[in-house]
């Protein structure tokens, strides 16, 4: 796993994992970034509640009782 954080500005960081968004090895997102992670390069990495809910496809939200 690669990240690049900016502590001055977190929310303008990126990283990659070589397994995955998942890193469950039956799931349809298991090395979905190995060839980003291959080539050097990174993807986007939202910080902010607000963004990580706006490109959620399928959030899951748990509430405490």
């Amino acid at each position: 796993m690669r990240i690049l954080i900016d502590f001055a500005d977190v929310e303008r960081s990126y990283s990659v994992l070589p397994t995955g968004q998942s890193g469950n090895r039956f799931s349809p997102y298991y090395k979905d970034q190995e060839e980003l992670f291959a080539k050097g390069k990174y993807r986007w990495q939202y910080m902010d509640r607000k963004d990580i809910l706006e490109n959620s496809e399928n959030p899951l939200i748990l509430n405490p009782e």
